[in-house]
């Protein structure tokens, strides 16, 4: 059998890798090894970004009014609905209002998954009822984000420099930054999707190893059909099976079942996948590309003996056990708040109730999301949101001094906008060079974005989230296309003016006071303010 030497490389397809196995393993450690230093800088950046100033403002803003309120009844019980956070900050009390009754007694925000919101409850439960206790766990998945693009980015290169531009991109963000800043529950589902696509690259890459093994052993069993001795080919072959038995000339020789071997990759993208759905709804889109992409693949990296179609049938049962029946398990289980009190009572007192309940509050929370069209002075249209045309402010305040604080959902201009001259440009290598990354990394941008024009809801440029790490990762694929030179220039240019825009821009993402006149000049368009 040949020596197991050889990294993975990029070619077309998945038929044309070979991948690291045996000593190689080693070398593919100490290999990441050197790229560990870039990860801890870009985190730093990133956490930098996302926890400095993270109490401010010191109120409840925007839709933390529901999450964060949410979190404290999954702490306290129903009492939180009316003893709720936003008076202790200046804010409107519930003290006289009616505890809602639709899913947990008092939570607001039910037509949501619940897991961001245990994430939530989980800062509070640490640093008590304060805008940091909200806000840290947000801030943490934000960070953890970045290093997840630059885990993708290395698995989809194996260069560290790729990978810490891609990851650089995220971490100076707007939108990323903002959504991590907030109470929210769209950095949970992000990060969450994020890890699940992590471990989906890592299950191509070991099925890219089996292939190789596979090839490897079928070249050795054809070299065994020749005598490089007597230079007379053996016409009748003694053939063994797969103890080593051999079987005699004109025995029936069945093909070996096949194996998939470890399943722990696609363990964890079904796991992930599943915490993503849990946490927002719309990681239904991501799911939708991991089941497609998992396939794609498994059935590509069938042994040379076995057709297309009985891969595919092999590949069924496993991937809807790992990738369907895991994440639904996985999004069901995550009620657990909901099944020991419920307007049924609880589903020890009552199994049957809780799960008529249950079912009842996925009906209409799928009800809720597909009829939601309440008019909102910053909805805006999927057309607009690559351009960042309609961004969404999430806090605004006019301190009378010639100083403003605003927070301003909105991207970084030097991703977004040359975002919108790469996409034709990998449509260009996807054509010239067939190569999986780029395929993969324009369906992830088109499979969760497009889907958005297909709804009448009423919808926000903050749904672009999700996107935002396949945007960084396209840039980078365009360009580490250019050739060597010309390549370093272009990266360390755009890094460094991302970067710098947003050093720029910090001060409207976060909420930083500054004066009228600099306010106004980051207002690039009146459709900002």
């Amino acid at each position: 059998m040949a020596q197991a030497f050889a990294e993975i490389t990029a070619s077309d397809g998945m038929a044309g890798e070979t991948l690291a196995i045996g000593d190689s393993a080693v070398q593919s450690e100490e290999t990441f090894k050197r790229a560990v230093p870039l990860l801890a800088i870009v985190l730093l950046i990133g956490a930098i970004a996302r926890f400095s100033g993270l109490w401010h403002p010191k109120e409840v803003y925007f839709d933390e009014t529901y999450y964060a309120n949410d979190a404290v009844v999954y702490l306290e019980g129903p009492r939180a609905f009316r003893d709720n956070l936003d008076p202790l900050f200046g804010g409107t009390s519930r003290a006289s209002d009616t505890v809602p009754l639709g899913a947990v007694p008092g939570e607001i925000s039910w037509v949501h998954p619940p897991l961001g919101k245990w994430g939530i409850a989980l800062g509070i439960a640490i640093f008590g009822k304060t805008p940091f206790g909200w806000r840290v766990v947000p801030a943490v998945f934000g960070t953890a984000a970045v290093g997840l693009v630059f885990g993708m980015g290395w698995l989809f290169w194996r260069r560290r420099s790729w990978a810490f531009f891609a990851a650089l991109l995220v971490a100076v963000d707007g939108l990323e930054i903002t959504m991590s800043r907030v109470a929210m529950l769209d950095i949970f589902a992000a990060a969450f999707m994020l890890a699940s696509f992590v471990f989906l690259l890592a299950e191509r890459r070991r099925l890219v190893g089996r292939r190789a093994e596979s090839r490897d052993r079928a070249s050795d069993d054809s070299a065994d059909l020749y005598d490089p001795q007597s230079h007379i080919p053996d016409l009748f072959p003694e053939e063994a099976d797969e103890n080593g038995n051999e079987r005699a000339y004109g025995e029936v020789f069945e093909r070996p079942k096949l194996r998939y071997g470890s399943s722990g990759m696609l363990l964890g993208t079904g796991i992930f996948i599943g915490l993503a759905l849990a946490s927002k709804l719309s990681a239904l889109y991501a799911w939708g590309l991991v089941l497609v992409f998992a396939f794609a693949w498994s059935v590509e990296a069938r042994p040379a003996w076995m057709g297309r179609l009985s891969a595919a049938l092999n590949a069924m049962p496993r991937l809807l056990v790992f990738l369907v029946v895991i994440p639904l398990a996985v999004y069901v289980v995550s009620f657990v708040r909901f099944y020991a009190d419920n307007a049924a009572g609880s589903i020890v007192r009552d199994p049957l109730g809780t799960i008529s309940e249950f079912v009842k509050m996925q009906a209409n929370t799928a009800r809720y999301h597909a009829g939601m069209r309440q008019s909102h002075p910053y909805q805006s249209t999927p057309k607009t949101w690559p351009f960042m045309y309609r961004p969404i402010a999430f806090w605004y305040h006019d301190y009378g001094n010639g100083s403003r604080g605003h927070i301003l959902a909105v991207g970084n201009p030097v991703l977004w906008w040359p975002y919108l001259l790469c996409i034709p440009a990998l449509v260009g290598l996807v054509i010239a060079r067939r190569r999986w990354q780029e395929i993969f990394l324009l369906a992830g941008y088109a499979g969760q974005y497009l889907p958005w024009f297909a709804s009448s809801r009423t919808a926000f440029f903050y749904y672009m989230l999700p996107v935002v790490p396949f945007m960084a990762l396209g840039m980078t694929a365009v360009v580490g296309a250019l050739p060597g030179r010309l390549r370093r220039v272009a990266m360390w240019g755009i890094g460094t003016a991302a970067v710098v825009a947003g050093v720029v821009f910090y001060p409207i993402w976060t909420g930083i006071p500054v004066d009228q006149d600099l306010w106004t000049r980051l207002m690039l368009f009146r459709s900002w303010i």
